[in-house]
């Protein structure tokens, strides 16, 4: 059983109201709303503003909530992360939607902080045999079940 406490939400809100994205002021009170109603108290607030881009990151204690916006394009990239077991990602969703004014949403949760995971974990290698190698091995079977094949022809005749 898989002991997961940490939930991460990623959000693509696309067709966004132009007014509602280009301001870091409305930015942040879609960050105080989503803080709020997922019941993180905020430490810290970072913001990046460029010409192109609108980024406002609100930090709490084990969790985030990060916007990118881009105005020119009418789209937010917004990224939802908590190690709380009671967060419900549909009240994020809602909220970006409403604040937003977004034609089309897309969501994508992860879950994060398998606890019950074991402990020596090691990432899973594959090895990827080339075309020619592959060529090799068939030819080498074949020669192997021709050599078995004459054999056996042999040891009836004799």
């Amino acid at each position: 059983m898989s002991n997961y406490t940490g939930k991460h939400i990623l959000l693509d809100c696309y067709g966004c109201k132009t007014e509602h994205i280009q301001s870091k002021e409305s930015l942040l009170s879609i960050i105080t709303a989503i803080s709020k109603t997922i019941k993180i108290e905020l430490i810290k607030t970072e913001e990046s503003l460029t010409e192109e881009e609108v980024i406002l990151a609100g930090f709490g204690l084990r969790s985030q909530v990060c916007i990118h916006a881009y105005p020119q394009l009418n789209y937010v990239a917004a990224d939802i992360y908590t190690f709380e077991v009671g967060f419900n990602p549909t009240q994020a969703i809602q909220i970006m939607r409403k604040t937003l004014t977004a034609e089309k949403i897309r969501a994508t949760s992860i879950r994060r902080g398998n606890i019950d995971a074991h402990p020596d974990m090691k990432p899973t290698t594959k090895s990827k045999t080339t075309t020619l190698r592959k060529v090799k091995n068939v030819g080498r079977q074949i020669n192997q079940a021709r050599k078995k094949f004459v054999s056996t022809i042999r040891k009836k005749t004799i």
